[in-house]
């Protein structure tokens, strides 16, 4: 399922926007990574690895039920397979692979995926790149209802420390959606951005401030929009054992529409979202992993306005 480039539809400022940011990043930085867990103080310079995640997922209102219906709960579990292994005799570069598994409960259909990705850490500069792979993947990114989406996204960072305490990132995005059943629904995204992170204060904390500007085009023009992620992120390592992540983000979505007599005309979405990341190490090859995340859902069309809410509990296993 090949990447498309984004239509003439979007509008033509914003567009030319994002594809000079994205076409402005350093080779391999194409967009927001998964979260990165730093190693703790005295930890070796990584090598090859294996490891093995499983985990239990509950999801409250997963069907995004606005405020006043009823609202379903939904269950999963988890099953990934992890391997890195470095690339050349330095060590500074790095390669690594992801297969997964989530099988959800209430009768919806398991969702696999794939993940393939190369990874530079350097003294000050840092770059990775990877490309993802998700089948029936739940998505309401699109339409006011849920339905199932093959995704595929291919993202990237830079990083860059020009002194000891700060660090600047640069984050780009490309994402492509096709729907099995509803037409007008495949889309695809593009979106770029920048962080900048305090190091300063070693492990204890580390806070990071950033925004991401994105668009997301449509086969039908009425789902088209613009969406801007703004976030608020705090890292720490209070003891080596434990892993802490806490970030507060912002997003709005405007839609582009330019038919008054479209259902989306002047339609906006904002969506606050909390989520707070821990990991615990046990023993030198067993990791705790508990996952949280809060949404609170607002938009001019009242049927867009929900809460829902995410747990997720589990143990990584590594050799």
């Amino acid at each position: 399922m090949p990447i498309e480039p984004v239509r003439s539809r979007m509008p033509r400022t914003r567009t030319t926007l994002l594809l000079a940011a994205l076409l402005a990043l350093p080779a391999g930085a194409a967009a927001q990574l998964g979260e990165e867990e730093p190693s703790a103080p005295g930890d070796p310079a990584p090598r090859y690895r294996l490891e093995a995640r499983f985990g239990a997922l509950m999801f409250d209102n997963f069907f995004q039920a606005p405020a006043g219906a009823p609202e379903e709960s939904v269950d999963a579990g988890r099953v990934e397979a992890r391997l890195s292994a470095p690339l050349g005799r330095e060590g500074a570069l790095s390669g690594y692979g992801r297969l997964r598994d989530t099988a959800y409960g209430s009768g919806l259909d398991d969702s696999p995926g794939a993940t393939a990705g190369l990874r530079w850490d350097g003294e000050r500069h840092q770059a990775e790149v990877y490309l993802d792979y998700e089948r029936d993947r739940p998505s309401f990114d699109v339409g006011d209802g849920f339905e199932r989406a093959d995704t595929l996204t291919m993202a990237g960072e830079y990083s860059w420390r020009p002194v000891r305490d700060w660090q600047l990132s640069a984050l780009g995005e490309v994402q492509d959606q096709e729907f099995a059943v509803t037409r007008g629904r495949d889309n695809r995204l593009a979106a770029a951005g920048a962080a900048v992170r305090y190091r300063g204060w070693g492990y204890l904390i580390s806070p990071e401030i950033g925004v991401t500007l994105g668009a997301r085009d449509a086969d039908d023009p009425n789902e088209d929009h613009d969406q801007d992620d703004y976030w608020l992120k705090l890292r720490s390592i209070p003891a080596p054992p434990v892993y802490l992540s806490l970030r507060y983000r912002y997003r709005v979505r405007d839609y582009t529409v330019g038919s008054p007599a479209a259902t989306n005309f002047g339609r906006e979405d904002t969506r606050r979202q909390w989520t707070l990341a821990a990991d615990v190490d046990t023993v030198e090859w067993l990791t705790v992993n508990l996952y949280y995340a809060y949404e609170d859902a607002d938009s001019t069309k009242p049927s867009r306005r929900y809460e829902t809410q995410l747990l997720g509990v589990g143990v990584t296993v590594g050799f």
